[in-house]
């Protein structure tokens, strides 16, 4: 009897030592990456005030064309509130156990989507607009909307709430609307129910995994440079016939063509002009609003946070919540019709004022400013506005 209160006091005092081991090797593990996690926010939040600080006082000086650059800067800039000690010991806590789950459910999705979608090219063709099937293009859709929420979900973004009973209008071709990061593109999949065509950016055709979904939506890939590489002037004349053409030859049952009219993405509070390539076509235009709203209240914005730090803390928090908004659509009178950019603008103002956005003239040159500024320790905007003017000319 001796010897067995011996063994099992010694096995308690043996699982005692190993659980308390686990336990400091975990808290340490947690409270180290916590630490990793705050000091990598806390450094670019440093960095965010110290900018806004820079341009608030250019702001108020006297030259014209820098003091509408920072006005400009400020539609990208987004400074968060500081992470506090319990929410760094949550991003810790998430960033060791949650986050690796998370981004295999987000990669894995966007993988799988993307073998899916060689697959069915090869089998059938999923665009009714090239005379594909409406059954394997409704088919392609619902798995294409059920990997977007797995996807979603992966970056923590459990509820997509509509603010409207309005939503798509099935006899309009082309959507608009703002444009706050490339999460935007997965919403938009998950709940329309047709596969939708994207206008993108041309460098999306260099990033693996994703170029393939692009390519087998019917993406249209745009140059967003005023000034082109060589050669890719006709290009870019051919990719706005296309567009008209697809509107115009739009039928209802066609998947939409969904357009980003400001051209690069902003920080959710301003809406920048629209490019007019999407109304020359002088067809009626659906508008569509999207905002995020965190748990944590730190909302990753991507113009002013690195790529690294973006996904870390889209794949730690806790719950994000998209709210999206359809509003009615827009039909163009005949002066809009024959003038794109009075056009434009119309719809631009309309969105502006049912979001309560406000206005900038910032383009993607405004934004490579401000990531200039954020990624070395020279905060002199003026410098920096005139280097890249002078790029542009």
């Amino acid at each position: 009897t001796q010897s067995t209160w011996g063994d099992i006091s010694c096995d308690l005092m043996l699982c005692c030592c190993w659980s308390w081991f686990w336990v400091l090797l975990v808290g340490n593990v947690v409270t180290f990456a916590a630490l990793a996690l705050a000091l990598l926010f806390g450094k670019h939040r440093e960095k965010c005030v110290r900018v806004r600080q820079a341009i608030d006082l250019l702001g108020s000086g006297n030259e014209k064309e820098v003091v509408e650059l920072a006005k400009n800067i400020r539609s990208f800039l987004h400074v968060d509130p500081p992470m506090t000690f319990l929410n760094a010991l949550g991003f810790g806590f998430r960033c060791v156990f949650l986050a690796p789950l998370r981004a295999l459910l987000f990669f894995g999705a966007i993988t799988t989507f993307a073998l899916f979608m060689n697959v069915l090219m090869i089998c059938a063709n999923p665009v009714i607009r090239k005379g594909g099937s409406p059954r394997v293009h409704s088919f392609a859709s619902a798995v294409l909307r059920f990997l977007s929420r797995i996807a979603l979900f992966g970056i923590g973004i459990h509820h997509i709430s509509p603010t409207s009973p309005q939503s798509w209008d099935t006899s309009i071709s082309t959507l608009i609307s703002n444009h706050v990061s490339p999460i935007d593109i997965l919403v938009i999949c998950s709940i329309l129910p047709m596969l939708p065509a994207f206008v993108s950016k041309a460098e999306l055709l260099s990033v693996p995994i994703f170029s393939t979904c692009a390519r087998s939506l019917d993406c249209l890939f745009v140059r967003r440079e005023k000034v082109p590489q060589e050669g890719s002037g006709q290009k870019q004349e051919n990719i706005a016939s296309e567009l008209i053409q697809r509107q115009q030859q739009f039928k209802q049952g066609h998947a939409p063509i969904v357009v980003f009219a400001e051209g690069t993405t902003e920080n959710q509070e301003y809406l920048l002009d629209f490019r007019t390539g999407s109304f020359r076509a002088g067809v009626p235009v659906q508008p569509l609003i999207l905002r995020y709203e965190s748990s944590s209240g730190i909302v990753p914005v991507m113009d002013s946070t690195p790529s690294l730090l973006f996904m870390l803390l889209m794949l730690t928090q806790w719950s994000t919540t998209v709210h999206l908004t359809f509003f009615s659509p827009y039909v163009p009178n005949n002066d809009e019709k024959s003038n794109p950019e009075l056009y434009s603008r119309q719809v631009n103002e309309s969105m502006r004022a049912q979001g309560k956005f406000l206005p900038s003239a910032g383009t993607i040159h405004t934004k490579r400013v401000l990531q200039q500024l954020l990624e070395s320790d020279n905060v002199d905007v003026r410098t920096i506005f005139f280097e890249q003017s002078r790029k542009t000319k």
